[in-house]
């Protein structure tokens, strides 16, 4: 829930919020490809190596957050032999990737 909750909280006043969820199956390399991608106001690509360390905060102290989603996020998904990587540009919106071994049943597309 973290990566939805960071959406909604890292909206553009400038837009109206759009959040979108997909899953894929990469039969090639057997990976389940899940991406939360919003069009929010994005993160510059000079953060993209420490946004996911412990009680690292980018963005307006006024939204509340200890700094930790994104580092426990990374942890649980290494916890499963995945990856989770970041595609963004400031103002742009933001899609996090997360890249699990497929597991049978899980992803049909």
């Amino acid at each position: 829930t973290n990566l939805i909750t960071n959406a909604i909280n890292y909206r553009s006043p400038e837009r109206a919020t759009h959040i979108e969820i997909t899953l894929e199956k990469r039969e090639r390399d057997q990976i389940d490809l899940l991406r939360v991608t919003d069009n929010g106001v994005g993160i510059s690509e000079r953060y993209f190596q420490t946004i996911f360390e412990p009680f690292k905060r980018l963005a307006d102290k006024r939204i509340e957050g200890s700094g930790m989603g994104l580092s426990i996020c990374k942890q649980i998904v290494e916890g499963h032999n995945g990856k989770i990587y970041i595609e963004s540009s400031s103002e742009q919106g933001t899609t996090f990737a997360i890249e699990l071994p497929s597991i049978d049943g899980l992803c049909t597309s």
